[in-house]
């Protein structure tokens, strides 16, 4: 998210001896308003500028001799998305998972399992307090050579939740996410790489205004269309963003090492969240592009882009520099 922060993580990889998992992920940050009011010192800040996320994680793997991993993960967290200008939601949450993955190979794995999420979200539509309870899945396909930096290959990711009242939850809410990358290294040495990213999302379910922000789609940011703040693309009610049914984004790069450690990255992206659970582009669509700076290290690559909004809109920056490890995607 936009705004300075902090973030630290715990690890133990043999918990209990036979290579259970267990992480813990602590991070804070600041916040920005959406109040039209701001902060200019210490002294102005209150307690709701701050955001916080806690998720524990624990992984027991081949359970009961077979090729199925137990996943247990909890989560609390707060923050807010969006800027004074555009308006935004925020969102407290605490979320419970419970899940088995199946590996198929190396390449391939599926997670199914149940999940509890208590949230209380507000925008300029109102307040929204929801209890979901469901079952969530997924699947993933990854062939690429490489986990920060590939070069061939590809990535498919899908997920689908459904929670529906019949289990206790408060409203009818079904999710599908579909998300898809590819690489192509134009020589043997993978000096010049074209790398292509599409992400499509629908909702059904409950009226948007029913449907806590944090599951509604927005697109905007580092790992979406950059040049724009995060969450900030999304379908407007009384002047401000208030999320869509509907999603889809794109990203093109051309990934060109011009030494064995500096890399350059010419890109340009586009996302749109629509009103409707189809995508119509009736809504706004926001083009970005901008060039990136890679320092490669035998780890990963230091991301620097910096990045315009090829339409941008009356609250929209002008610019946005995003710093990472790894590409964008």
């Amino acid at each position: 998210m936009d705004g300075p922060g902090v973030s630290t993580y715990y690890e133990h990889r043999n918990l209990f001896g036979n290579a259970e998992r267990l992480r813990l992920d602590a991070s804070a940050s600041l916040l920005r308003r959406l109040d039209g009011s701001s902060y200019s010192n210490l002294t102005d800040l209150r307690a709701s500028d701050f955001g916080a996320r806690f998720t524990a994680t624990f992984i027991k793997p081949g359970l009961y001799g077979t090729p199925n991993d137990l996943l247990v993960e909890a989560t609390a967290f707060r923050e807010r998305v969006g800027n004074n200008d555009l308006g935004g939601y925020t969102n407290d949450a605490v979320r419970g998972t419970i899940g088995v993955i199946h590996r198929f190979s190396e390449m391939a794995s599926a997670q199914a399992g149940l999940q509890l999420e208590q949230s209380q979200s507000r925008d300029v539509l109102g307040r929204v307090d929801a209890t979901l309870i469901g079952v969530t899945a997924s699947g993933r396909y990854d062939t690429t050579d490489n986990l920060l930096d590939p070069t061939r290959g590809v990535r498919l990711a899908a997920t689908v939740n459904a929670y529906p009242k019949l289990m206790g939850s408060t409203i009818d809410l079904y999710e599908a996410r579909l998300a898809g990358s590819t690489y192509y290294a134009l020589d043997e040495e993978a000096n010049y790489v074209l790398a292509g990213r599409l992400a499509m999302g629908s909702l059904g379910g409950a009226p948007l205004a029913g449907i806590p922000d944090a599951h509604r789609f927005f697109s905007g940011g580092g790992g979406s269309v950059r040049g724009f703040g995060f969450n900030t693309i999304s379908p407007m009610m009384l002047g401000k963003i208030v999320g869509g049914r509907s999603l889809v984004e794109g990203s093109a790069e051309v990934r060109v090492k011009v030494t064995p450690t500096i890399g350059v990255v010419p890109f340009i992206d586009f996302g749109t969240a629509s009103s409707s659970s189809l995508p119509n582009f009736d809504d706004y669509v926001g083009y970005g592009a901008g060039i990136g700076l890679r320092y490669l290290t035998p780890v990963g690559p230091i991301r620097l882009d910096v990045a315009t909004p090829l339409n941008p809109r009356p609250g929209d920056s002008r610019w946005a520099v995003y710093v990472s490890i790894g590409q964008a995607f």
